[in-house]
């Protein structure tokens, strides 16, 4: 348990929700798609997949403006790299500290909307801040369907969709079972030829 946090503040869903909101699923599908990607794409498209993350998750908090950070190359990579040092972390169960939480940013707060009965989050306006929030924001949301791939050289963080549910994608499913075949083949055979073979009649 993380010290300070008490067993009964933690945070949980209804019993009822089989999976998180369609609007969170998207948010996380393209958060899987800044740390598997990350390498592959220049300054440009990798700016473009944050802004859609942050745009996913402002709507789903109400917002309606499209999103826009014209967010600068050095700032870009301390975000990636952040990132993935989280994400690391927090799948290896070990904490993932807010990299950027010392940063001062006097509009950080909330507000509350009496009309609609409810309290929120005012965005940070610093990049590498709301970044972050919201990634904290959306990883606390779906954290009861979070689990870790157990095909071996995967470790994929993955939102499951059925309780017994252990790899990410069909795909690694279908290579553990055809691993599990092979071995049990090679085991067979190996059992076969280790057998004494009969005597020759007289």
């Amino acid at each position: 348990m993380i010290p300070g946090l008490q067993e009964g503040a933690r945070m949980s869903v209804p019993a009822r929700s089989r999976l998180p909101r369609p609007e969170a699923q998207v948010a996380f599908e393209i958060l899987r798609e800044i740390l598997e990607e990350r390498e592959r794409l220049d300054h440009e498209a990798l700016s473009e997949r944050i802004d859609r993350f942050v745009g996913a998750l402002l709507l789903l908090g109400g917002e309606t403006a499209r999103w826009r950070f014209n967010i600068d190359k050095k700032t870009l990579g301390d975000i990636s790299r952040s990132l993935q040092v989280g994400i690391g972390r927090l799948g290896s169960a070990q904490p993932f500290y807010h990299p950027f939480k010392g940063e001062i940013d006097s509009e950080d707060g909330i507000a509350w909307n009496r009309a609609h009965a409810y309290i929120f989050r005012l965005p940070s306006t610093t990049p590498k801040r709301l970044f972050f929030d919201l990634v904290f924001d959306l990883l606390v949301e779906v954290g009861p369907w979070l689990r870790t791939c157990q095909r071996p050289g995967c470790g994929r963080l993955f939102l499951y969709r059925r309780p017994k549910q252990a790899y990410c994608s069909e795909s690694c499913a279908q290579r553990v079972r055809m691993a599990r075949f092979l071995t049990q083949r090679k085991a067979k055979s190996s059992k076969r030829s280790s057998k004494p073979g009969r005597r020759p009649r007289r």
